[in-house]
């Protein structure tokens, strides 16, 4: 399974998980299989609101599973019109957000917690 954790850097597994999926500089992608990590620059993250497009940059990529800090409403639909699960976290490193994916310390995100804009610091979830 690859599960893809959006980043404001490109240090693997040491990367701070992005409070905002949208914002995401990078996104890094974990095969738990084998707990290997790989980073894809996020080619869309400087953006004008409600012109985001980062799924364009990762939609061929084969995830099965996004685990976020926060993200937007279009972005969970475009995100599940992809048959792909999404998760909240409330991580700040990547290997947090990688254990508590595996461990099932995640929950599974909805549009009534999604942003519906115009803020991106999403407060720690519980």
């Amino acid at each position: 399974m690859i599960i893809c954790i959006p980043t404001e850097d490109n240090l693997g597994m040491d990367a701070r998980v992005s409070n905002h999926f949208g914002r995401a500089q990078y996104f890094t992608l974990i095969d738990t299989s084998n707990g290997n990590a790989v980073t894809v620059l996020n080619w869309n993250a400087h953006h004008e609101h409600g012109k985001c497009r980062p799924v364009e940059a990762i939609k061929d990529l084969n995830i099965d599973a996004f685990v976020c800090r926060g993200l937007g409403r279009r972005a969970l639909e475009r995100l599940e019109s992809l048959d792909t699960e999404v998760f909240l976290t409330d991580s700040k490193l990547v290997s947090e957000a990688f254990e508590s994916f595996c461990v099932g310390r995640v929950r599974t995100a909805s549009l009534d917690e999604a942003c519906a804009g115009g803020h991106h610091d999403h407060p720690a979830l519980n």
